[in-house]
């Protein structure tokens, strides 16, 4: 249920921003911010909603993004794609270090919100397991 509350509000957050914030952001710091990198935040957060919303689909629980290093694979794939690739393929694409970081920081985001409280405990799901 969480996971589709986020994604409902990063689909509006997203809409405002392309529709309503870019148009009124000033040339300032945050106002750059605003026009150039929130919707790759905003991106990032959406495609692990929406990843997680196909696995949840299959019943395979087990490989829901839940982790913190599940979120942070999915953004640096997501970051290699979008930032890296998708400029060579596509002529109004461009690559941008700041746009990494904004994806990244999604990524970030979304592992906090969904975590279910425990840090110690994501955090080591994500070590492998010692013999």
């Amino acid at each position: 249920m969480k996971n589709k509350i986020v994604g409902i509000i990063v689909i509006v957050v997203y809409t405002l921003n392309r529709f309503v914030f870019k148009s009124i952001a000033g040339d300032n710091i945050i106002g750059n911010i605003i026009k150039y990198h929130l919707n790759d935040f905003l991106g990032a957060v959406l495609i692990l909603v929406y990843t997680n919303l196909l696995i949840s689909l299959t019943g395979k629980e087990e490989y829901m993004i839940n982790t913190l290093l599940k979120c942070v694979i999915l953004g640096a794939v997501a970051c290699v794609f979008w930032e890296g690739l998708a400029p060579m393929v596509l002529s109004y694409s461009t690559a941008d270090v700041l746009d990494c970081i904004a994806i990244m920081l999604g990524s970030l985001l979304y592992w906090v919100i969904i975590r279910d409280g425990n840090i110690k405990k994501d955090i080591r799901k994500t070590e492998p397991e010692q013999k």
